[in-house]
């Protein structure tokens, strides 16, 4: 393989894989979120379980005692609704950032086989459009080329050349979004 054809290679397919990356890393940070709030529960549950434990062997006071439980047992069902809470908007947060990913790139299950039609061939032009996006690149970029017509210019001519290809995908992605709907199908056949 030539050094160009590498280059271009890369050069197109590096935003793929750094879009990859964040959405690698948005992942780990979420869990890493949800593992912390949960260390913190436990390490709130423990101490209040040690206080009461310690002061059970303190106090001989039944009274006394029973406002004791009482008050951790609220304070418990506080640390309870506090986890719930925060949890669920981590998850919301979550299912948002995936959510995204999922429906841009219509990585779920489809409800019509037409949507599922559109949705092949949004990936096989997508394809297309990323291998012809290559091969323009490599030969537009040239050292021959851009001394004749300029990197600028050859940036702008790769740029143009992809576009109708891009639009064309995004084409079959709407109709894939719009023929997903099972009623919308059904309304248009009665």
């Amino acid at each position: 393989m030539s050094k160009d054809f590498i280059a271009s290679l890369i050069s197109s397919l590096l935003p793929i894989f750094i879009t990859f990356l964040f959405a690698w890393i948005s992942n780990r940070n979420d869990q890493a979120k949800r593992r912390h709030v949960i260390d913190d529960a436990k390490q709130r549950i423990e101490l209040i379980s040690a206080y009461v434990a310690s002061q059970n062997l303190v106090l001989n006071d039944p009274n006394e005692l029973g406002v004791i439980k009482k008050t951790a047992a609220n304070e418990l069902y506080g640390i309870k609704s506090f986890l719930d809470n925060k949890l669920q908007s981590l998850e919301k947060s979550s299912e948002k950032s995936e959510n995204f990913f999922q429906r841009f790139f219509l990585l779920y299950k489809m409800r019509t086989w037409l949507a599922s039609l559109f949705r092949v061939g949004f990936f096989s032009i997508l394809l297309l459009s990323v291998l012809f996006t290559i091969l323009i690149s490599s030969t537009s970029f040239s050292p021959s080329s851009i001394q004749e017509f300029g990197l600028g210019f050859n940036i702008v001519m790769v740029v143009i050349a992809s576009i109708p290809g891009i639009l064309f995908a995004m084409l079959l992605r709407w109709l894939t979004i719009k023929f997903d709907n099972p009623s919308s199908t059904i309304a248009k056949e009665e």
